[in-house]
This record gives structure tokens, sequence and C-alpha cells, in this order.
């Protein structure tokens, strides 16, 4: 549909199916350096790289017999994930490098390529600003290009943009090998990074018509918020236009789960880790003090960051993070936040997104995904895929579960699937629609799933499996199948489920016994806990909390 950039947008997903592209790159790291550097550091960091198995481009080596030497040049550039620049005393004078720079900017801006400037044995601001050993440079290049000053200006604005990136500086260190050995850390976590991306974008349906509106949006207010209800793809949205554009930022951070985190571990853990996150070390839990601090909001200031606040549901939340740390976030920073209460971002200073979940043909292209693993339908489904998209109302977290649950089933199944969804009430039919795969689990399953949605989500997989076996389960292949269906994921290593489908398990156990919740199996509200407690005999309480947490 058509988004009108108002102050209140209503934006759904494309009506097209396709996604960019995220093929692997064929380097990993293309180094721009000028001689004088080839035998010592250059040569070094190469050195490094190799020991590390990522693959870096080398002009004097890898380029094929009959190549012209610039057109390989650019093309390996842009073949490249990671670009590196070592700035020395002679870079400037050469015209060579000043092309490759020209065209590394060039990609970071059109593909969102990594840039790490290394500031060797020169001062950040004559790169900058082109002083000191570059201005001598440049008053030859001047003179050589006399009829060609847009070629001279090109990189003038190269060189001012890198200069202002945040990298590495020769005179911050001691030794050249902790130089080496930083570099080597950053490229390897831009390099996940990377990897990350494409797993983001691997499955979103319809990227492009998702990506573009906030884009618009962010290339004139410095504060976008993605507002909906749950499964509608806030996240999904946050998360592909972060994955696109995150890299043109000196710094970012994509806050995921707020509420949930808030709710667990209490918003003084939540800023600390976004503080932390931005200035690249680990801050207090208690960030009270912290926050106050000038020197604190000093560095803070000197970031072109770029932050996403992923479901912020309290007006708490929103000061601790948004007013209290990313109000101090440099010139250019970008902030965007997820949530289901556009009243946290009204008169904020947020333009706001109303998201509306899928279009019609993405729907169906996400169903089929999800139903037969590619993006086309066996013959003879069409007509029960077409109910199922009907049944969904287009909300990506009921097409993503069903089409989950159906995968690889024949048609008997589908119909009867189809055949109970429609003969249910339709007010809650995203819970009734969640609820059908938890019934087709066994009891194992349906053990570990609520364990999950009561008290494990979050944790780390390893925890998880261990503390599954000591009850006696099999949870390689239990959590396995719960994956199969959709219902939970694995995430940076940790145990996540969408807070739909939580709240599905969490409904389930209170219909234990909805009158007293101290005859359900599984208590995690602390104001129900207090009243077990309090009106429970004690012998009862431990009874049940040993019958959940001890191994059999």
């Amino acid at each position: 549909m058509n988004c009108t950039l108002k102050k209140t947008t209503v934006v759904s997903a494309s009506s097209r199916s396709g996604s960019r592209p995220n093929a692997p790159r064929k380097y990993d790291v293309f180094v721009s350096f000028r001689g004088d550097t080839r035998n010592n550091i250059t040569s070094h960091l190469h050195a490094a790289l190799k020991r590390e198995f990522i693959l870096s481009f080398r002009d004097d080596k890898q380029i094929e017999k009959g190549n012209e030497i610039t057109p390989s040049l650019i093309q390996a550039i842009k073949d490249s994930s990671v670009s590196i620049i070592v700035f020395s005393k002679d870079y400037a004078s050469s015209r060579w490098c000043l092309d490759e720079l020209a065209q590394i900017m060039q990609c970071r801006k059109d593909e969102g390529q990594f840039v790490i400037p290394i500031f060797y044995k020169v001062d950040p601001s004559h790169v900058r600003k082109q002083t000191g050993v570059y201005e001598k440079a440049f008053e030859q290049h001047e003179k050589d290009f006399m009829n060609n000053p847009e070629r001279v200006n090109r990189w003038k604005a190269a060189l001012s943009e890198a200069g202002y990136l945040s990298g590495r500086h020769y005179h911050d260190f001691t030794d050249e090998s902790n130089l080496i050995q930083e570099i080597i850390t950053d490229i390897s976590t831009k390099l996940e990074q990377i990897h990350n991306r494409g797993q983001t974008l691997k499955d979103v349906v319809g990227m492009d018509e998702m990506i573009e509106p906030i884009e618009e949006l962010l290339g004139k207010f410095q504060r976008v918020g993605i507002w909906g209800m749950g499964g509608v793809g806030k996240t999904t949205m946050a998360n592909a236009v972060f994955a696109k554009l995150s890299s043109r930022y000196d710094n970012c951070c994509f806050l995921e789960n707020i509420r949930g985190k808030t709710e667990k571990l209490g918003l003084e853990s939540v800023c600390s880790s976004l503080v932390s996150e931005l200035l690249g070390q680990d801050m207090p839990s208690n960030t009270s003090n912290v926050l106050r601090n000038a020197f604190v909001a000093r560095r803070l200031g000197r970031q072109k960051a770029m932050v996403v606040l992923d479901d912020i549901d309290s007006f708490d939340q929103f000061e601790g993070l948004q007013e209290n740390i990313c109000n101090f976030l440099g010139e250019g920073s970008k902030v965007i936040i997820t949530t289901r209460n556009r009243k946290l971002l009204q008169g904020k200073g947020y333009e706001i997104l109303e998201a509306k979940g899928l279009s019609y043909h993405n729907s169906r292209q996400l169903f089929i995904r999800k139903a037969f693993g590619s993006d086309y339908p066996e013959h003879g489904y069409e007509q029960l895929i077409e109910g199922f998209v009907e049944y969904t109302r287009h909300n990506p977290l009921a097409l993503t579960v069903l089409g989950s649950y159906v995968h690889s089933e024949d048609k008997r199944l589908w119909d009867g699937v189809l055949t109970k969804l429609r003969a249910r009430s339709p007010n809650d039919e995203i819970q009734k629609v969640l609820r059908l795969s938890y019934d087709g689990l066994a009891y194992e399953e349906k053990q570990t799933f609520l364990d999950i949605a009561c008290f494990l989500k979050g944790e780390n997989e390893a925890f998880v499996e261990e503390l599954l076996k000591s009850y006696e389960f099999h949870p390689t292949v239990g959590m396995q199948n719960l994956k199969d269906k959709a219902l939970i994921v694995t995430t940076n290593g940790k145990v996540e489920m969408h807070d739909l489908i939580q709240e599905m398990g969490l409904q389930i156990v209170r219909e234990e016994n909805i009158s007293e919740p101290g005859k359900r199996s599984r208590l995690w509200d602390p104001s129900e806990i207090y009243d077990v407690l309090k009106n429970c005999e004690m012998n009862w309480v431990l009874q049940q909390v040993l019958s959940q947490f001890l191994p059999k």
C-alpha cells in the first residue's frame, strides 16, 4: 500500500516478495595502504589476518594476469566485507591511494561496508583537514589537476569523512602487536555482525518495502518509533533497517526485548548494558551515578551512533534509556524505538510509523516459505493456502507458526487444521493459532515449552539443556522440535520466544486453576507467589517447589 509520511505513518510490507541479496563476499578484508607501510604495519597486519583465517586482498599477488589494474582494484573493494585504510605520512601523495579511498567511502555509503581507519604516525586532524604533511601533498595535486578540480574535491571529501570515523591511532599503543591484535578483534566482530545480518534478513519477506518508509523517515528525523500490535513485525522491521544502515555509524546497538529484560533484570541493568555497548567497556549495574557523570555524557556526545530500543512498554523505560542516555548522543545519531504503546512516543520528538503487518501477496509468500521450505508451493494446495492466509489476517507471527505447523504434512492434515481453526471463535484467533502448535507436542515437549515460557526465556541454550537433562528429559530432541514448530528460536546462544507465544504458555498454566494459583504447576508472578507463601502451609509449598526444580 502507499505510505504517507505524516505524524503517524501506516506501513505494510511489500507488494513485492524479493529480498535484498546477501551473498557472501569474495574477500573478508581489503587493505588500502601506501608503500611506506608495506614492510612494517601492513605486512604484520596481513600476517595476523592470515593466522586468523581471515581472507584479505593483496594487490601484489591476487589480481589475475591480464586484468587492468584499476578496474580490478575497484572490484576487489566492492567484493570485500571490511576495508582497512592505513593512513601514513605518504598516503595522501598517492593518487592511486586516494582513488581507492574515494571508492571505499562510496561503498560505505551505498552498500554499508564497514571501514576501519588506522592512523599510522599521522595526526587524525591532518587527515580530516588536509593539514601538515597532507597539506603539502594537496598543494601538488591541485597544481596537477587544475583542469579537474572535481577529482581533488572528491579526495578531500573522502579524507574528511574517513578522518572522523572511529579507528585506531598508532600513538595510543606502546606496542605495535597490541595495535594489530585490537584491529583483528575489531574485524572479527564486524565480520560476525555481517554474518548475523545475513541470517537476520534471510527469511524476511518484502524487505525492500519494509525498509524504505523507515529509511525515508530516518533521512528527515533523528528519532523514529515503530508502533503496532504484538506479532505484527515491528522487531523484524527494526532489525532489517539496522542490518542495512548500522555500518554507516561510529557505533551501534540493538537492545532487544527491553520489556522482558527490565522485568527480569531491572531497569538499571538494562541501562547499564546500553551504556556499556556504546562506550565499549563494562559499566557498573547501578548506573545512576554514571549517568550523572559529565565525562560519560561527553563521550556519548562524541559518537554518531545508531540505537534500536526494542519493545519499550513503560515511561520509566523510556526515560531511563532515551532521556538519560540516547539524548546525549552526538550529531547525526539515530534512535529507533519499537513499542505497542503509542502514548510513550507522542510528544517526545518521535515520528511514529504504524506497522500494519503484511500485504496479501507477502502474507502468502511467507506462509509458503514456512510450509514448503521454498518460494514455490506444491500443486493442489492453492485453496488451502488461501484459507490459511485469510484466517491469519496477515499476522506475520501467526503465518510463521501455522506454516511451520503444517510443514511436510499431507493435505488431509492441512484441511483438518483449517477446519478446526474456522470452527473456533475468531475474537482471539492469534492465541488459538499459537495453541495449535502446543497441542501437537508430546508430553515431554509440552513440559519443556512451559518451563521455557515461565522461567527460561533468554537463558543460555547450554544451561537450559543441562537443566532439562536433570529432569531426565531429552532436550536436544525436544528443543529441536520446538524450533521446528517455530515455538522457540536460538539467538546468539540464548533461547528466545516471541512474547505472544510466551503469553500463550503462561495462559496454559493459568488455566490449570484460574482461582487458586497455588494449585498450578508453575508460579512466576511475584504477587501470586507471595499470596501462596502467605496463605498455604509451608510443607505444601516446599513440596511444589521441590517437585519443579530438583532433579528426579
